[in-house]
Formats: C-alpha cells, structure tokens, sequence
C-alpha cells in the first residue's frame, strides 16, 4: 500500500469540516461544526450522557466538557437528571436547540448532497462500509 489513504480522510475530512463552517458562517448562527456534531447527535438520540457525547463526537472529555459548557451557557442545551439514576444528569436540547437543529438541517443536507453528488448508491454503500470497517480496526486495537 504505497498510497497515504489515512492523509487523504484526514484531509478531506477538513474540508468537510471548513466548507460546512462556511454555511453555518453565512447563515450568520453562531456554531461551529463540532458543536453541530453535539446538537446532531442529540437531535438524533435524544437525551445522552457526557461520556456518551463524547464516545460519538470523538472528543476527549475535558472537551467535550467545555463545549457543553457553552452550549448551556447560550441556553442551546438543558441538563437534567438521569431518569435511571438521579445521580447522573443527561444532556437534551432546550428548545433554542431544537430551533436551531431545525434551521439548519436544511442547509445540512444540501451541503450532504453537494458532497455526495456523483456517487451512486452502490457507491454510498461501498464507501459507508470500508469506512465502518477502518473504524472498527481502530475501536478494536483499544
């Protein structure tokens, strides 16, 4: 394998990521991708944990901890008790988050489609496979 496939994700994966912020940028809301990611996933899962937010968006959890931080600062996110364990507390979207999610998601998927654009299904399905399978190789050597 003489190809640098891993600087290719790598850099490609930045583009993904500056191109989005440039969206987000001239809709003029006040988010970064990565805070995006966090509003995502618990747009999509509902209430979640800190340690979960940050298995899912790939931070570390001083990380993540900031950015939850701020988030409930800008009233984006509420936390509350864990409805299993009242010691806990899980994170949700307050209702500017929801708000937010919403205004967004359009610009999301158009930005998802301009991307994938292209690609067929059979393609689509091929890349979300080697990709899963590199990230299993990675979760696995933990």
């Amino acid at each position: 394998m003489d190809k640098a496939y891993g600087f290719l994700l790598e850099r490609t994966a930045k583009k993904l990521k500056q191109e989005l912020q440039k969206q987000f940028n001239q809709l003029d809301v006040n988010i970064t991708v990565d805070q995006w990611m966090i509003l995502y996933e618990l747009h999509e899962m509902g209430e979640l944990s800190l340690i979960q937010l940050g298995e899912l968006t790939c931070k570390d959890s001083p990380t993540i901890t900031r950015m939850i931080r701020l988030l409930e600062s800008r009233n984006i996110i509420v936390r509350k008790p864990s409805p299993s364990d009242k010691r806990k507390q899980v994170i949700i979207l307050s209702k500017t988050g929801e708000k937010m999610v919403s205004t967004l998601m359009p610009t999301v998927h158009a930005f998802r489609n301009k991307g994938w654009q292209g690609l067929s299904k059979k393609d689509t399905i091929q890349l979300e496979r080697i990709i899963s399978k590199i990230d299993f190789n990675f979760n696995s050597t933990k």
